[in-house]
């Protein structure tokens, strides 16, 4: 059965890129962890978490031990969804649209915000496998973006613009549940594509963005997203 039209249920919220949004209770330049991490993807993670209907947590910055992470050049991110259920943020098909919906939103706000990093800015869920419908370490990493793009040999499976590749979509996209991975085409394509699949979980202005929070171990139950 096709899918039925696209349509904004409500209006999309206002991003204000003018300035960039604190860290809660502390100041950023004296976070740790975050301080260490580029200004322009911190911006960039949290203006798209402004216009996303699921809260959005940001858990990891810069950490020793990983290419991107320990230069200050990646964030790893989790969606909740509405009844506050952590979103599978690894490997986990039937979310990867979720995923991919808030990355190529990202993608176009980077555009506007820092053109200079068209090239460079990316997603983890591209992470190309071992081949044969397996797995390796890092492969689909829903949870990971970063200014380190490093060519389609890395980024095997495809791109924020041009959505997954090849067999990808009958493996890392397998049994969505919100549809196809698609390729990006305008800002109020992929607005009307988030509200449309997402509205009806939407949860409270001034609640999207958290920091740091603990993660407890994904329930039993899957989201409800």
């Amino acid at each position: 059965m096709p899918e039925p039209p696209m349509r904004i249920l409500n209006p999309i919220v206002n991003v204000d890129m003018s300035k960039p949004i604190r860290w809660p209770g502390a100041d950023y330049q004296k976070n740790p962890v975050m301080s260490k991490v580029d200004s322009r993807l911190v911006n960039i993670i949290q203006w798209t978490a402004q216009s996303f209907p699921l809260r959005c947590s940001i858990y990891s910055g810069w950490r020793a031990k990983s290419y991107s992470h320990s230069r200050g050049r990646a964030i790893d991110i989790v969606l909740y969804d509405q009844n506050g259920v952590r979103i599978p943020n690894y490997q986990s098909p039937p979310y990867f649209r979720i995923y991919e919906m808030f990355g190529q939103k990202s993608k176009f706000i980077q555009m506007r915000a820092y053109p200079d990093l068209n090239n460079i800015y990316e997603w983890g869920g591209y992470f190309g496998d071992n081949g044969a419908y397996k797995y390796k370490y890092g492969s689909c990493d829903l949870m990971h973006y970063n200014l380190d793009y490093r060519g389609p040999q890395v980024y095997r499976a495809g791109s924020l613009r041009s959505g997954l590749r090849g067999y990808y979509h009958n493996f890392y996209n397998a049994n969505s549940l919100t549809g196809p991975s698609t390729p990006m085409t305008t800002e109020q394509n992929i607005d009307a594509e988030i509200h449309y699949k997402l509205n009806q979980f939407r949860i409270p202005p001034g609640t999207r963005v958290t920091y740091f929070s603990s993660l407890d171990p994904i329930p039993n139950k899957p989201p409800i997203v």
